[in-house]
């Protein structure tokens, strides 16, 4: 019995990276803009 081959699923990565960078850049913006309205 050969052994399949195992394959990385890119379109999954793909996708999964994406939407990580997307919350990280939303969260980083939110973040960036919460430092800097500082009331005085």
């Amino acid at each position: 019995m050969t052994p399949i081959p195992i394959a990385p699923k890119r379109g999954l990565i793909l996708v999964l990276a994406g939407l990580g960078g997307l919350m990280l850049g939303v969260f980083l913006a939110l973040l960036l803009n919460a430092f800097r309205k500082q009331p005085t």
